[in-house]
């Protein structure tokens, strides 16, 4: 697991190319699965970002961008080495916290 407060994936992040190549480097030498963990979009995302050099997506790394402030709710990781995955995600909404939706 990786935690990080910036969002390295948000486009253009030119300054955090560096950063990438190293993790994709590294991910793609490890036989385990990878958890980049981040804020700052403020925004539930689970994706699989990282490419390698042929824009392959790196599939042992799994990305969590978690909720923001403005969003006050949680993600839960159960992790289970047996399961080729290791990680299972599961988004924690705090029902007073809900705003109040107004259709279009």
């Amino acid at each position: 697991m990786i935690t990080l407060q910036s969002d390295m994936w948000t486009e253009p992040t030119t300054h955090f190319t560096d950063t990438k190549q190293k993790l994709a480097q590294l991910s793609i030498g490890f036989p385990g699965q990878v958890l980049p963990v981040n804020g700052d979009s403020h925004f539930l995302k689970i994706d699989k970002p990282l490419t390698d050099a042929n824009k392959q997506v790196i599939q042992n790394v799994t990305r969590v961008q978690t909720f923001g402030s403005d969003q006050n709710h949680w993600v839960s990781v159960d992790i289970d080495p047996e399961d080729p995955q290791v990680f299972t995600f599961h988004q924690c909404l705090v029902a007073a916290n809900l705003p109040t939706y107004v259709s279009p």
